[in-house]
């Protein structure tokens, strides 16, 4: 202990023992315990240490082996993309002003503008098509956003697009997410209802994939 401490009253007969709650201790010590106890009551079983349902591991043979595989072209979109990256689509002079943090918050803000509220339509069966349409949509909708950033625009082209395929599915899941929980707070959707774009919803009770050009099994069988 320094002679600034001792002058202050600061002595090793007087500290304070156990006065604060270490709370933080506390959950460590109880997520360190958690495994060991999921561990005991979980029992170990093919089905839950492969992930599968056990019709797939015991039943379901593979019986397709020169079933065609499916082949995307996304050249077009591709060159769409670095488009926009590139150049961007938004007037960016009314942004000069705003930090970058702001830049990117305006940016949500107009995207989240044009979600519909009411009369969303629900699709009930997810075809390859739907699917490819909702990525492009989401990818470019990612690629806007990053672009209201001036610190983002003014970066290498190659950065650029390395940020947008590193983040455009995590960005779009957790701003579905938000927005699907705003509109069940405010009963715009129901409980079993998830909002995956600007007009449409799906059920996850009554809903259906074809799933023929990425999988062998159907959907029934992986539900």
């Amino acid at each position: 202990m320094s002679n600034g401490c001792i002058s202050r009253g600061m002595k090793t007969n007087n500290i304070q023992y156990d006065r604060d709650l270490f709370r933080s201790s506390e959950t460590y010590l109880k997520k360190r315990l958690l495994p060991s106890i999921l561990s005991e009551r979980i029992p170990v079983t093919v089905e839950s240490t492969l992930g599968s349902p056990h019709y797939i591991c015991f039943t379901k043979k593979y019986t397709e082996d020169n079933k065609p595989i499916t082949y995307v072209d996304i050249s077009a979109f591709s060159a769409k993309m670095y488009e926009l990256m590139l150049n961007g689509q938004t007037d960016y002079s009314r942004l000069k002003r705003m930090s970058d943090l702001e830049q990117l918050v305006r940016g949500l803000e107009d995207y989240r503008s044009l979600q519909q509220r009411t009369c969303l339509t629900e699709s009930s069966f997810i075809t390859k098509e739907i699917a490819f349409y909702a990525w492009e949509q989401n990818i470019l909708a990612v690629a806007n956003w990053l672009n209201y950033s001036e610190t983002i625009r003014n970066l290498p082209i190659q950065l650029k697009m390395d940020l947008l395929q590193t983040t455009w599915f995590i960005w779009t899941k957790l701003e579905r997410m938000a927005m699907t929980a705003e509109m069940r707070v405010n009963r715009q959707c129901g409980k079993n209802q998830f909002v995956v774009s600007h007009e449409n919803l799906i059920d996850y009770s009554n809903m259906k994939a074809d799933m023929s050009w990425w999988s062998r099994y159907h959907f029934d069988e992986l539900q």
